[in-house]
């Protein structure tokens, strides 16, 4: 019976990790499902740490693409609008005041955001996949660049306090 119930623990962690890549199909998937399925298995402590890691990495991940997209936006215009440009495709005219000044670093700022975009989606494919690996293993992976927003339960303020301390004095 204890075997029986590790491998569910097990199965459910890995469905927690999985069930991110909801956000493909279905709009804040990855927040919703796992948040599903952390609180039908709350108690279990390797569920619960599973749980709270890849809502973590979920929620910088939004976090990261929320900067990135806001700056790639508000640069963008600031930018773009000085950029005097006549398109008219009637007559296959494209004219840039300026012999085109603003329009390479305009181009510039697409391109790093494009990368920078691309990047933290490699990373959360990358890291999703290993953390379910790990998580089938009976191991927790701790997520690169995961802010921890939800921190375990198991540990009181005073407890991690006096951690944070004591590697601090260290």
């Amino acid at each position: 019976m204890e075997l029986l119930s590790k491998k569910n623990d097990t199965t459910l962690a890995v469905l927690v990790h999985l069930s991110t890549f909801s956000k493909y199909f279905i709009p804040f998937g990855n927040f919703i499902f796992p948040l599903i399925i952390w609180a039908v298995g709350k108690k279990d402590k390797f569920l619960d740490e599973n749980a709270r890691r890849s809502l973590n990495f979920q929620i910088s991940l939004f976090l990261y693409w929320a900067f990135i997209m806001g700056t790639a936006i508000a640069t963008a215009f600031i930018v773009g609008s000085s950029i005097d440009a006549e398109i008219n495709l009637g007559y296959d005219t494209f004219y840039l005041s300026n012999e085109g000044e603003m329009f390479v670093p305009f181009l510039i700022i697409l391109a790093i955001s494009g990368i920078l975009l691309l990047g933290l989606l490699v990373l959360e494919i990358i890291s999703v996949i290993t953390a379910t690996m790990k998580a089938s293993e009976n191991e927790v992976y701790k997520y690169p660049l995961a802010i921890p927003f939800l921190r375990s339960s198991n540990q009181s303020e005073n407890e991690q306090f006096n951690n944070n301390t004591k590697n601090e004095t260290l």
